[in-house]
């Protein structure tokens, strides 16, 4: 078998294991909210005026024309469906990481391929899930090819401003850290070097570039009449929600990392090519820029993470396998990759599905309300429902409604939508107002589907058959039945055993002393109620 055949059976298994992933993977609230926009979008609504988000929308744009194309439905299987939409996507990256580890690390082209397995391998579920960051670290990867290049003049400075222009429209984090990180980068490794790889041709074409997607980006929603929307809920609303607090502790803890990193670059700069002194400085910057940047998430951190894997990977193979006979070193590299994979296998449960509980919940949902019903959860999970309220339950979105800055309607919008369906996936997001609201007026399903709610109440009826008022305070047709099983009646009139219509407003319910506490429940979630 040839060697280059030999390094080809990694891409093979990692190909693998990434689809396997991908269907096996958890499915994360984030990546439900994302592909909620993404459905909206595929329903006529416009982001930011009809639906709630605070991410620059390229990847819900790109997605949801995907989706449409391919003609995907609401189904169980969709979030598996648009995982698959990201696996191209991650596939460039490693094929850019590919070079960038070659170019850097000095490696051999079945070496550099091996490693850029390897980093497939223990890259973070995010790097691939359904959400902007493997669309968003596309562009950081390429954009750092171009910069790694010798020479930088005006077609590169362009590159790297569209480039990066286009990664702003994934995630406004690229202006904050990915952006900085590159420009400091080229800026302290050619002061170290002594060169000036920074000319005014290079940033005149970084600024050309730079605006490009953002405006375009601008023109489509201003089309849309969401420009106002767009420009707040992706600037002004996370800027003020995450105000720049630099404690004086935080502050000496940067000054150390910052001289230490300037002593380990300066150290490096002897040692090393520029490509390599150019991706070291990329890493330690961005690492820099982190300790300053005021919220920390492990989708932030990704950048960084898969720059000092990627390192790694190339390292381990450059001075690991070369320290093996040459007839060995396919083997090895081979003998490495499997273990790693078996690990990975191990560790991240790839051969358990732990999304069927889940996958059970959007079929029940799916089964209880159409698209255009709305569904209640904290920030889209339901996906294919719509929201009656029109903040997502984020971080900031709390903040602000523990401050007074948003109201909390919650109850209101329910009433007003005469919601029928609650999810609560994550209970802890809401207040205890709405807690209270929803213990009153809705109803948990019966296993499995305890957090899965529709409207409805108990009523205890009046002692020796006289009515108990109650109110109602979500409009539906309800099913009722009775604890101890006599009859009973409601609004005086004994109940036939079929779904009555229960305006909102004050009600009442009257029994003999056998019945007990009588249920009321939305019909069509007592229909069939364990399917």
């Amino acid at each position: 078998m040839k060697r280059w055949t030999k390094f080809l059976v990694m891409p093979a298994l990692l190909t693998a294991y990434a689809v396997l992933r991908d269907f096996t993977s958890v499915f994360e609230n984030d990546e439900l909210q994302h592909l909620h926009v993404v459905w909206s979008w595929t329903r006529g609504l416009t982001q930011y005026k009809d639906i709630f988000d605070n991410h620059t929308p390229l990847y819900h744009l790109l997605t949801a024309g995907l989706v449409s194309l391919l003609g995907l439905k609401a189904s169980p299987s969709f979030v598996t469906e648009a995982r698959l939409l990201s696996l191209p996507v991650f596939a460039a990256t490693l094929a850019i990481a590919y070079r960038l580890l070659k170019n850097a690390f000095s490696l051999e082209a079945e070496e550099a391929l091996a490693a850029a397995c390897l980093l497939g391998l223990v890259s973070p579920f995010l790097a691939l899930a359904a959400r902007p960051e493997p669309l968003w670290l596309f562009f950081f990867f390429l954009s750092l090819l171009v910069l790694s290049r010798k020479e930088l003049g005006l077609k590169e400075g362009l590159y790297a401003g569209l480039i990066n222009g286009a990664g702003a429209v994934v995630s406004l984090k690229t202006l904050v850290l990915l952006l900085p990180a590159q420009l400091l980068a080229l800026g302290v490794s050619g002061l170290l070097r002594r060169e000036r790889n920074v000319g005014w041709k290079f940033l005149s074409g970084l600024a050309a570039g730079l605006p490009a997607a953002p405006l375009l980006v601008a023109a489509y929603f201003n089309g849309r009449d969401a420009f106002r929307e767009l420009l707040y809920y992706t600037v002004t609303y996370n800027a003020s929600g995450a105000p720049f607090h630099l404690s004086s502790a935080r502050a000496a803890e940067a000054a150390l990392y910052a001289t230490a990193l300037f002593l380990a670059l300066r150290l490096l700069s002897r040692r090393v090519g520029r490509a390599a002194l150019f991706y070291a400085a990329s890493a330690l910057l961005l690492g820099l820029l982190f300790l300053l940047y005021p919220v920390m998430e492990s989708q932030t951190m990704l950048p960084l993470r898969l720059l000092l894997y990627g390192a790694a990977a190339a390292l381990l193979i450059r001075y690991g396998g070369r320290a093996l006979p040459p007839r060995a070193r396919g083997a090895g590299v081979l003998a490495l990759f499997a273990a790693v994979l078996v690990f990975q296998l191990w560790n991240t449960q790839a051969l358990t599905d732990v999304n069927l509980g889940q996958k059970a919940y959007i079929r029940r949902i799916l089964r209880l309300a159409a698209p255009e019903d709305y569904v209640m959860d904290a920030k889209g999970e339901s996906i294919f429902g719509r929201r009656p309220f029109y903040y997502g339950l984020e971080l900031l979105a709390q903040r602000r409604m523990a401050a007074g800055q948003i109201s909390d309607s919650i109850p209101a919008a329910m009433k007003r939508t005469a919601t029928k369906l609650l999810l609560l996936w994550y209970p802890g997001r809401f207040t205890p107002a709405d807690i209270r609201f929803f213990r009153a007026n809705y109803l948990p399903l019966p296993p499995p589907y305890g957090n899965l709610w529709a409207a409805g109440r108990t009523v205890e009826p009046g002692p020796a058959g006289r009515a108990a008022l109650f109110d109602i305070e979500i409009p539906a047709d309800y099913s009722a039945s009775c604890a101890g099983g006599g009859a009973f009646s409601i609004d005086g009139k004994k109940y036939s055993g079929r779904p009555v219509r229960l305006a909102a407003g004050r009600h009442s319910a009257a029994a003999g002393k056998s019945c007990g506490k009588i249920t009321l429940i939305w019909a069509k979630a007592a229909e069939g109620a364990g399917a």
